[in-house]
């Protein structure tokens, strides 16, 4: 029993069994980058739409308002996101 046991635990199983983590942490990894590729695409659509807004003399409209509150949650998604690559980088 202690020699499977060693067996067991030896490098070259552990080898066996890490490939399906890599390929799981492959595709995660895959997944956030898809994920950050489109958090940056919607973050210059409305950043776009930003700059085409009318100066405001007095208070910001609603439209600014929304506008700039979802500016501000797709930066923090793409902090977020590339926070989350980091952890997935080898």
């Amino acid at each position: 029993a202690p020699a499977a046991l060693a067996a067991a635990s030896s490098p070259a199983s552990a080898r066996i069994d890490d490939a399906p983590q890599r390929q799981r942490d492959a595709m995660a990894r895959t997944i956030v980058v898809a994920e950050l590729d489109k958090a940056r695409a919607q973050h210059a659509q409305l950043m776009q739409a930003w700059r085409q807004l009318p100066p405001a003399a007095g208070p910001q409209p609603p439209q600014a308002r929304e506008l700039k509150a979802a500016i501000d949650r797709v930066e923090r998604d793409i902090d977020s996101l590339q926070r989350e690559l980091a952890r997935k980088t080898p």
